[in-house]
């Protein structure tokens, strides 16, 4: 009995012996002639922003909470039907905040509530970036009141595709550096040892602009999108040989 368990457990063993090898890493090893060298890749790329996204909505104030609610549902109502007619989505429309808060006299010596504040407030997606400012204008005329915003983004497929570029950009980089290197040593290089600390950022693309309890009048809220700018960077270590 003792052996049976004895083999059965050896067994066991052995059957999760390979799934170790395959798990652990092997480190690269170092040949006598090698000179080892780490250098750093930066790849940047440009592109226009394809996406806008500004958040806006309708402040109302009154005596009580309940009217000042009430006010701001009608208005935010005719806000939300402007929203629509001018070619947003109800997917590209999302609620980001609802608030009811009191209004406090500007007196330091009395802490009274003087009335109360309701906001509304709209995230709006749009990928018109030319129609932006005019978009923006009419929400206002329609009772919009409230402004925080622009910032701009790219789709998701062309994220993808600007990151792919950048990478391969930094790598590249990388390797000029590492052949520049090598060839003033009177080197070459040999193989590649590892690649790591990669990252990928996104740059440039907030906007701002904030109206809070005002009305924008024409001409059209001018916007300019300009670049986001796709950054990677590599650390990647090359092996040398004399020449």
């Amino acid at each position: 009995m003792m052996k049976g368990l004895l083999l059965f457990c050896l067994l066991l063993l052995g059957a999760f012996q390979p799934l170790h090898a395959q798990t652990s890493r092997a480190q690269p090893e170092i040949l006598p002639n090698e000179t080892i060298i780490r250098v750093k890749g930066e790849g940047l790329v440009r592109y226009k922003p394809e996406v806008l996204l500004v958040s806006i909505g309708v402040a109302t104030t009154a005596e009580t909470a309940e009217k000042a609610l009430f006010d701001n549902n009608e208005k935010s109502l005719a806000l939300i039907e402007e929203i629509r007619a001018v070619g947003i989505p109800a997917s590209d429309v999302q609620t980001r905040d609802l608030e009811v808060e009191p209004v406090y006299s500007e007196s330091e010596e009395v802490d009274e509530v003087i009335g109360w504040r309701a906001a509304n407030t709209f995230s709006v997606y749009t990928r018109k970036l030319d129609e932006a400012g005019e978009m923006i204008t009419r929400l206002f005329e329609a009772g919009g009141n409230t402004l925080d915003g622009p910032s701009f983004d790219l789709t998701d497929e062309t994220k993808r595709k600007a990151t792919r570029e950048a990478e391969a950009k930094a790598l590249a980089e990388g390797r000029d550096q590492a052949e520049a290197t090598a060839k003033a040593l009177g080197m070459r290089i040999f193989r590649t040892l590892l690649v790591s600390d990669s990252r990928v950022d996104f740059n440039g693309g907030g906007g701002f602009i904030v109206v809070t309890g005002s009305r924008i009048r024409r001409p059209k809220v001018p916007i300019e999108p300009g670049e986001i700018e796709v950054d990677a960077t590599y650390s990647i270590e090359y092996a040398l040989v004399p020449e």
